[in-house]
């Protein structure tokens, strides 16, 4: 083999390599976007989207993983909205870097949104994710009196500046109000949930050894000569809430990886 055909598939390798490291671990996320449909939230009512060119929108009722049906679109978006429901700012939930830019009201409530799915029982009607739960959307020309629309300030917080973040030394750890939360191993099932706290919606890549995450141009870097032995993690960072019969001041449940792990003050 030449030199030159062995150079491009090594470079070839080593950028699909790249982007496995950089990518969200979630199986459904994985397969292909090509036939799914992007889906718009509506600027002027968060409870509203767009699907297939029609308007949806969210409920309240939610539903359990064996009442979703066909992945059939996406909106993978984090929305900071105020009281009206109009959002202020949006941002792709798949950037490595999460951030909403300055100025936006203290009193924004954050929401995230990631897929649409059918109904396993085939009704007109679709499933979205939201802040972790499975809501019905209903076409907005079919909603009646009878329906309860999604109550997004149940998710308010008392302000963005409170919520937890990442620790910029460490990525393992949350920091809210000065408080450290060191995320564990030990896993949070979903019947020890209690209410949810916030969302956070950052994916994070890291060094291994030191915890510290790494910046764009060390993700793009490529290390030719195999000089670099730096082992990496990447964590997607979802929501958190507070933990049964545990008070918030010691330990949190956090989504990472699409997995509940309690993450305890230090």
């Amino acid at each position: 083999m030449n030199f030159k055909k062995y150079f491009t598939i090594f470079f070839l390798m080593m950028f699909c390599i790249t982007l496995t490291g950089c990518g969200i671990i979630q199986d459904k996320i994985e397969e292909n976007f090509s036939d799914k449909e992007e889906c718009v939230l509506n600027t002027d009512n968060v409870t509203q989207f767009t699907f297939m060119s029609d308007s949806y929108t969210i409920l309240e009722d939610t539903y359990y993983n064996e009442s979703i049906g066909e992945w059939v679109g996406y909106i993978r978006k984090v929305a900071a909205v105020n009281e009206d429901g109009k959002i202020l700012e949006q941002n792709d939930m798949d950037k490595s870097i999460f951030d909403f830019r300055e100025g936006i009201d203290d009193n924004a409530i954050v929401i995230s949104f990631l897929n649409v799915y059918t109904a396993s029982d085939d009704s007109d009607y679709l499933i979205v994710d939201v802040n972790n739960d499975h809501h019905k959307a209903i076409p907005t020309e079919k909603i009646t009196t009878q329906d309860t629309i999604f109550d997004f300030t149940s998710l308010k917080q008392d302000s963005l500046s409170n919520q937890f973040k990442i620790n910029p030394d460490n990525a393992t750890q949350l920091i809210c109000d000065g408080v450290i939360y060191q995320v564990t191993s030990e896993t949070v099932s979903d019947s020890e949930l209690g209410n949810y706290l916030t969302v956070i919606a950052e994916q994070i890549t890291f060094d291994s050894d030191t915890k510290k995450s790494l910046s764009t141009d060390e993700l793009n870097s490529i290390d030719w000569f195999g000089e670099n032995s730096q082992k990496r993690d990447s964590w997607f960072y979802k929501d958190i809430y507070e933990i049964s019969g545990i008070s918030v001041t010691d330990a949190v449940a956090v989504n990472i990886n699409y997995k509940y792990y309690k993450a305890e003050v230090k």
